[in-house]
This record gives structure tokens, C-alpha cells and sequence, in this order.
């Protein structure tokens, strides 16, 4: 079996070569990356990389530590702007939340460490085309604790269900996120929070992509 850095290589020889970007290439781009930060242990040094390497790879994450970090850092932002109506700047810190920007950093640190182009992303439009793809990939797979939580999950809960318990609604007191995702509305990728607390309650926003200035 060929190792990932020289599956990595073909295929990027092949898209330099004029190959048009699509759902087949990202998912094994993100598959041969997977395995690189298994094979030289750096999980934990990219762990946004990682976890939408694995997010790409399965229907739901519910054993991922910067998941429920993920789901906690949300919940935070709800219970800050909930009796607001800075709706605006909730969007964009949970869009944040998402790290884009991070993923993209990680991708070119990997790609620089193996010796390949980095075209894909430094570059504003292949980016862009590369995000795009990513995201159709990952509508409606959920980040979620799991059920029942059980130790570090457990903890993780706990305190995700304590940042949103300020929150007072029609319902009652607590706010917080169960379970997040991205869903197509409008022909445009959203974030999708569903909230613990009421059944049935779901927020949603649009999720932004990283500007063009961004991209350096």
C-alpha cells in the first residue's frame, strides 16, 4: 500500500495537472491527511484538522474532546447574546467557533512539512472550491456528546449545561447546546445548533467563509 504522503502527491500532481476539484479528491485528500497526523502523532498538535478529517470519515461525532469544546463554546455565545439584538455578532463568533481559518492553517503547515504545493490553499478561489466541497460533505453529520455521557464526556456536559443555565426562556431556565451541525438553506451552508432544554428547538445561521483577505 502506498504510504499517504505519496498518495497525497499523485493526487495533487493530478489536479496541478488540470484535474477539476471534486467531492472524490477532498475526501481523499482529508483521508491521506488523517492517516499522516496518526502515523507522526500529531493529533493533538492539529486538532481542528483532525477532527474534521474524522468528521468527513463518519455520520456523527460524539467522542471528540474539541467537539464538546465545540458545543460549549457555542453554548457560551448563545447565553451572551440571548436577551440581545446583536443577532449579527452571534453569527459570525459561532461561524468562528467552526475554525475555517484554523483548518486552513493546519492544511498548509502539513502540506510545507511534506514538501507539497499548497496551491488549494493559499490561493482565495481554491480555497473557497476546496471549502465548498468539504461542507457538502458534512451536511447533517452531527457533534454530539453521547448517550449516555460517560466520564469525559460526562464532565464536558456538565459544563456545557452550566454556561447556558443563566439563560431564561418561555420554557424555563437553561440554553444549551446538544448537538451541532452545518445544513443547506437557501443554497448556502448554515450552522444548525439543537438546544438541550426544548425539544424540538433548533437556531440556525448562516455560516460564514473566510474572506478573501484572510487568505495569505
Amino acid at each position: 500500500m502506498a504510504r499517504p504522503e505519496a498518495q497525497l502527491q499523485s493526487l495533487i500532481a493530478r489536479l496541478r495537472g488540470g484535474g477539476d476539484l471534486n467531492q472524490s479528491h477532498v475526501t481523499e485528500l482529508m483521508m491521506e491527511v488523517r492517516q499522516i497526523l496518526e502515523k507522526r502523532n500529531k493529533k493533538e498538535k492539529f486538532p481542528i484538522l483532525n477532527l474534521y478529517c474524522n468528521w468527513i470519515a463518519h455520520i456523527q461525532i460524539n467522542k471528540s474532546k474539541i467537539g464538546y469544546q465545540m458545543l460549549y463554546e457555542i453554548t457560551e455565545i448563545i447565553a451572551k447574546h440571548y436577551n440581545t439584538t446583536d443577532t449579527d455578532a452571534m453569527i459570525r463568533e459561532i461561524s468562528k467557533v467552526f475554525s475555517l481559518e484554523d483548518l486552513r492553517r493546519s492544511l498548509l503547515v502539513i502540506f510545507k512539512e511534506i514538501s507539497l504545493p499548497t496551491f488549494l490553499f493559499d490561493n482565495h478561489d481554491n480555497w473557497h472550491a476546496f471549502l465548498q466541497i468539504l461542507i457538502s460533505k458534512l451536511l447533517e453529520k452531527g457533534i454530539e456528546l453521547p448517550n449516555p455521557a460517560t466520564g469525559q464526556a460526562k464532565e464536558w456536559e456538565e459544563k456545557i449545561v452550566a454556561a447556558g443555565a443563566c439563560v431564561t426562556t418561555p420554557h424555563g431556565k437553561g440554553f444549551s447546546a446538544k448537538r451541532i451541525s452545518i445544513i443547506a438553506h437557501d443554497g448556502k451552508a448554515h450552522w444548525n445548533v439543537e438546544i438541550r432544554e426544548i425539544a424540538g428547538t433548533l437556531l440556525a445561521g448562516p455560516l460564514h467563509i473566510a474572506d478573501k483577505e484572510t487568505v495569505k
